[in-house]
């Protein structure tokens, strides 16, 4: 016998499975499978099947009504849950349209379309895609600063702040020659006057150009 139940635990089956054909539940006394019922051990089963296991007798915590309820089971009926727990409706914080009831306080939105508006976050600026010449520039830069023929200096030329000092361009064609700059003084350095080193960046410049051109324009055809 014992060689028969290693034989059975080594295929995965418990002892049970294979020699108890059915089983009579110790609570609602019908005759079932052993599938119905939950191991215990290796080779028996719980008394009780898995419709009835945890059920008992149960107070209601609102009415004191006794009733037969599942483990953690505090309430008899939806109508106590509903006394002891109010329904609460909120205040949709996209559309602001009430929605209720709702089953977790933390809820924000009454759907899934508010919900993916209301944090839908727009970007502060364009994204910004650096030039090829751009990058051979950088490129240049940093080569040089590890071939040590350039030094990255450990202050700002601009305010003076110490840290992290980036190499701002004159002009790309002259990779060599920049401004040592913060990153603060270099984007609004940046932002005044465009090198032309980011597509928006070459955007700008090409329509301040166009800009200057029509009013030089339109001021020798009024002299």
């Amino acid at each position: 016998m014992d060689d028969l139940q290693m034989l059975c635990a080594g295929a995965g089956d418990s002892f049970a499975d294979h020699f108890v054909a059915t089983k009579v539940c110790k609570h609602c006394g019908k005759e079932l499978s052993p599938s119905s019922f939950f191991k215990s051990g290796c080779q028996s089963l719980t008394a009780r099947c898995k419709q009835c296991h945890g059920l008992g007798q149960r107070t209601c915590r609102i009415c004191d009504r006794s009733f037969i309820g599942k483990t953690g089971q505090i309430f008899c009926s939806e109508a106590c849950r509903k006394t002891h727990r109010p329904q609460t409706f909120k205040s949709c914080a996209h559309c602001e349209n009430i929605f209720g009831p709702v089953s977790h306080l933390s809820t924000r939105y009454c759907s899934v379309a508010c919900k993916n508006s209301g944090q839908r976050k727009a970007l502060s600026m364009p994204r910004q895609s650096p030039t090829n010449k751009a990058r051979a520039a950088n490129t240049a830069i940093a080569r040089a600063i590890k071939a040590k023929k350039i030094q990255r200096p450990e202050a700002c030329s601009e305010c003076g702040l110490q840290g992290r000092i980036e190499a701002a361009h004159h002009n790309y064609d002259e990779p060599l020659k920049v401004r040592w700059l913060c990153r603060s003084c270099h984007a609004k350095w940046d932002w005044a006057q465009p090198k032309g080193g980011t597509l928006e960046g070459l955007y700008r410049r090409n329509l301040a150009g166009h800009t200057d051109a029509a009013r030089d324009h339109a001021e020798n055809a009024n002299i």
